[in-house]
């Protein structure tokens, strides 16, 4: 991936990411995916895990992964509609204090994700690079369940 960053810099049509690549040294799909997925890992699949054994159903558990993924990912969609100010010091903000109100199992986190949404709509903040890692989280988690003995 490192070796493929690097010789972008003599591309023509160069796609958002590998702008932002050059642009500031982040990696987005690309790095997550040769890091082995550490946001899935890390975030993803414990989260939506832990929601449904926690009790939630499959939605706010999947809801509260998003949450989790969005709190730590490097998102390129974000930075590329915005900048990495907003993804720092809005989404990973917004994110992580509806994590410490409790996210999907508790009335103040619920209430935080509801006005999170809100305000990203009306801000024009689109979390893609997040939601693309929610389906990879549960596509591993419906792959483990499917094939359990």
């Amino acid at each position: 991936v490192e070796d493929e960053l690097k010789s972008i810099s003599k591309k023509e049509n160069l796609s958002s990411g590998e702008r932002i690549y050059l642009k500031c040294g982040i990696r987005g799909v690309r790095g997550e995916a040769s890091k082995g997925l550490p946001c899935v890992a890390l975030k993803g699949l414990p989260f939506l895990k832990g929601g449904l054994l926690r009790g939630l159903s499959l939605n706010d558990s999947m809801v509260q992964s998003l949450i989790g993924i969005m709190s730590l990912v490097e998102d390129t969609t974000v930075i590329s509609r915005h900048n990495t100010d907003v993804l720092y010091n809005f989404v990973h903000i917004k994110a992580k204090e509806a994590l410490d109100l409790g996210g999907m199992f508790t009335k103040e986190g619920k209430e935080a994700i509801t006005g999170m949404d809100k305000l990203f709509i009306e801000k024009n903040v689109s979390p893609g690079g997040a939601a693309d890692l929610l389906a990879v989280t549960y596509a591993i988690y419906d792959i483990e369940n499917k094939y359990k003995k």
